[in-house]
C-alpha cells in the first residue's frame, strides 16, 4: 500500500473525504506526517523486528550521517554515536572475529568489573549500549582500528510526506499496512478540537490498534517458529 492510498482509507473511515480541502476536519500533513508517522512508529517499537537490517552501512538521513550496520572503529575509541533509527543492536561482529561481542548494561559492568571506564586499550569483547544517547561503547577499547558490523532492529529511514505519498512505501509487510489506519483514527479522534473530538473513539481505536500490533507480534513469532523448524528438518535430511 503506498502512503496515498493509507490517507485515502483513513479519511473514509472518518468520513471526510467530501466537499473542498478547505471543508475538511483534518488536514493531510495532519493524518500523514503526524498521525501515519506516529502510528508506524508506535507499530515498530513495539514488535521490535518489522526490519532486521545487517547490510544499510550508514543512516545518511540524519543531519550528519551516523553508523547503521558498519561502524569504523578507531584506536583507542570506546564510545560511538549511533543512528537513533536503531531499536534494538542483536550483535556486534569486528573484522577479523568469528563470535560476536557479549552485551552487558552499564549496571552489569559496574557489578561485574568496577573501574571498567578507564581499562586501557586492548581487544574489545563486551559492548555496552546507551539508550539515553544512542551510543555503545566497546570495552576494553580497541588498541587497533578495524570494523564493526552489526546486525539491527530499527525503523524506517524515511519519514512519510506528502511529497512522496504516491511515490514511497510503508517499509514493511504489506499485509500489515491496514492496522496502521487504527492508530490514525485514534489520533484523529483525540484532536484538539471541539468540533472532531470523540475521546470515547480515540480510546476505541486505540485499543483496536493495540491489537493489531499483538497480532503482528504473534504472526512474526509464528513465522519465526516455522522457519526455524524447516531449516531444522532441512539440515538432518
Amino acid at each position: 500500500m503506498l502512503p496515498s492510498e493509507l490517507l485515502i482509507r483513513a479519511r473514509r473511515r472518518l468520513r471526510d473525504l467530501a466537499g473542498s480541502v478547505a471543508d475538511r476536519h483534518w488536514s493531510d500533513i495532519e493524518l500523514l506526517e503526524e498521525y501515519a508517522n506516529a502510528a508506524r512508529d508506535k507499530m515498530f517499537l513495539a514488535v521490535k523486528h518489522l526490519i532486521i537490517d545487517s547490510t544499510t552501512a550508514t543512516d545518511l538521513t540524519a543531519p550528519t550521517p551516523l553508523p547503521l550496520c558498519s561502524l569504523a572503529v578507531l584506536a583507542n575509541t570506546a564510545t560511538y554515536a549511533m543512528s537513533p533509527k536503531i531499536i534494538e543492536v542483536t550483535s556486534i561482529t569486528l573484522s577479523g572475529q568469528y563470535h560476536s561481542l557479549e552485551k552487558m548494561t552499564v549496571e552489569e559492568m559496574d557489578a561485574a568489573i568496577p573501574g571498567w571506564r578507564n581499562a586501557g586499550a586492548g581487544q574489545p569483547v563486551i559492548w555496552i549500549p546507551d539508550l539515553n544517547t544512542d551510543s555503545i561503547t566497546l570495552y576494553p577499547p580497541p588498541a587497533a582500528p578495524c570494523t564493526a558490523s552489526l546486525t539491527v532492529r530499527r525503523f524506517p529511514l524515511k519519514r512519510l510526506t506528502l511529497a512522496t505519498a504516491a511515490t514511497s512505501c510503508l517499509d514493511f509487510r504489506e499485509e500489515y499496512h491496514e492496522y496502521l489506519v487504527y492508530g490514525i483514527l485514534a489520533e484523529a479522534f483525540g484532536k484538539n478540537d471541539l468540533e472532531v473530538k470523540r475521546p470515547d473513539l480515540s480510546v476505541l481505536y486505540e485499543g483496536k490498534f493495540n491489537d493489531k500490533i499483538e497480532s503482528v507480534k504473534e504472526d512474526l513469532s509464528r513465522r519465526n517458529r516455522t522457519n526455524h523448524g524447516n531449516r531444522v528438518r532441512r539440515a538432518f535430511r
